[in-house]
């Protein structure tokens, strides 16, 4: 059955081949509700999406796609990025693409405004990938503001979230936090090694104290005052998540970290 919603066919291929395009993955067909709106059987994992890059039209289309292949396939959800192709009368699609190589987890930074990702600073002994207002971590600011506020008996402003993937031999430079980062944690999605990473704190006596994190443990500090710092790591890779927020009442009662809401980039300063 020939597809809807505004479809870009390419030229008729003679010689029997095809080319493939890069999507983004609009919405992911489901439930018998879903029937109604597409006034059609739903078949298993239908998506619609939006092309990425240029389309032969001034406007581009939404396009309704099944998987290429059968059998077993990764879980597909808004937001993930596909190559899909034109075969007969309908769009397939393979997908997701593995763009950050971490299960179930795989945005779409060609297409998404809101991610700010940038590479380690290799002076500073980064090679890690970092994601400034990740969807992921933004949600979770949000949803542990009442939990935080409980917990550090202060009224809370949350600033932003922080997502970052270590790769082997990097490091965290001791330092402190920025001003939007007065109540900071650092949460321990997983990693790749033998054993845990640790994180150093330095007290006000100096007191070096090493902690272990496991995966789902968080660390609360007070990231302006305390110095921290992370050793070479020895492993392959770990993901950790950091939330930041700030004292309502305090020195830097800024909120979204200067931004207008959550899951927006950073605002850049001029220079």
């Amino acid at each position: 059955m020939p597809l809807p919603y505004g479809q870009i066919p390419d030229a008729q291929n003679k010689d029997n081949t095809y080319s493939f395009r890069l999507g983004h993955v609009e919405r992911v067909f489901t439930s018998m509700e879903d029937q109604i709106v597409l006034d059609s059987i739903v078949q298993s994992q239908m998506i619609n999406i939006k092309p990425i890059g240029h389309v032969p039209t001034k406007r581009k289309p939404i396009l309704r796609a099944i998987p290429l292949l059968r059998g077993v396939s990764d879980s597909i959800t808004r937001g993930d990025i596909v190559l899909y192709t034109f075969i007969g009368d309908n769009y397939f699609y393979l997908g997701p693409i593995n763009t950050l190589n971490i299960p179930s987890r795989s945005p779409d930074m060609l297409y998404s405004t809101t991610y700010d990702m940038t590479f380690g600073d290799k002076d500073s002994g980064f090679n890690s990938l970092n994601f400034y207002g990740d969807e992921f971590c933004e949600t979770i600011l949000e949803a542990l503001h009442p939990k935080m506020e409980e917990f550090t008996g202060l009224e809370l402003l949350p600033e932003y979230g922080y997502l970052r993937l270590y790769q082997k031999d990097d490091i965290l430079p001791y330092h402190n936090d920025r001003p939007s980062c007065e109540i900071s944690t650092t949460l321990c999605v997983g990693y790749k090694g033998e054993q845990a990473w640790p994180i150093w704190l330095e007290n006000k006596n100096k007191d070096k104290i090493p902690v272990n994190l496991e995966p789902g443990d968080m660390l609360v500090y007070k990231g302006c005052d305390l110095f921290h710092w992370r050793d070479k790591y020895e492993g392959e890779n770990h993901l950790q998540a950091f939330l930041h927020y700030n004292d309502k009442n305090g020195p830097h009662g800024l909120i979204y970290d200067g931004r207008e809401t959550l899951g927006t980039p950073a605002i850049k300063k001029e220079k």
